[in-house]
């Protein structure tokens, strides 16, 4: 999995790799009080100087002990409350989608290691506060495209959003964005491990955005900037 932030701003810096910090100019609003000369001044409210983006690693709900702990004890019985709370509050929470979300589909063969897990688990990444996935990895086609096709409408209906990965070259090349106050952050996804080479968008659809070749990723690096 290859995840490529890009962001635009006035004057932009990084302090750090979760917070992005935006220079901004104070401002004051100023009007003219009725039937007098004097200028009333109203100080407006300071405006957000830094953004906490949160990048957490594989999630995985092909997994029984997992989502019967979900069943029996909620969210708070597979994470820890504090962590949830980061992720819930960070201005962007971003996650590698490690499986398919249907119930569809027959396992790739000759594969070690094949995942997908019920599409009513999308819950679950509500409740962990994810704003957008990565599907560009090597297990989102496990299943194949049917399977794929079904996580798609599955992260559709639950408002997120999806990267790396779509029906077709436009949609699987699609940047997720979200404007911070006066930063626009951009997001890609491209893998550059798949056990075939159909999986890639350039090839077959649907597919994943992979980054074997330049091309492709290249140009949809630079529209997205």
């Amino acid at each position: 999995l290859i995840t490529f932030i890009l962001w635009k701003s006035v004057k932009p810096q990084i302090t750090s790799t979760n917070n992005v910090v935006v220079e901004t100019i104070d401002k004051t609003a100023t009007q003219t009080k009725e039937g007098t000369s004097e200028v009333v001044t109203e100080p407006t409210t300071p405006a957000r100087t830094s953004y906490n983006m949160f990048f957490a690693g594989d999630i995985l709900l092909d997994n029984t002990s997992i989502t019967n702990l979900y069943d029996s004890k909620g969210i708070s019985g597979i994470i820890d409350t504090d962590l949830q709370a980061d992720m819930v509050n960070a201005d962007i929470c971003m996650a590698n989608n490690e499986f398919a979300f249907s119930t569809r589909g027959t396992p790739m063969e000759e594969k070690q290691f094949t995942f997908r897990a019920n599409p009513s688990y999308v819950k679950v990444l509500n409740e962990l506060g994810l704003d957008v996935v990565s599907l560009a990895n090597n297990h989102a086609l496990d299943y194949g495209k049917e399977a794929l096709t079904d996580t798609f409408n599955a992260l559709d209906k639950a408002n997120i959003f999806y990267s790396g990965a779509g029906a077709d070259k436009e949609r699987a090349t699609k940047a997720y964005y979200k404007d911070l106050g006066d930063t626009r952050i951009g997001i890609l996804s491209a893998s550059r491990v798949i056990p075939v080479a159909n999986w890639n968008i350039d090839i077959s659809s649907p597919g994943m955005l992979c980054s074997y070749g330049t091309e492709t990723l290249l140009r949809t690096i630079n529209e997205t900037k």
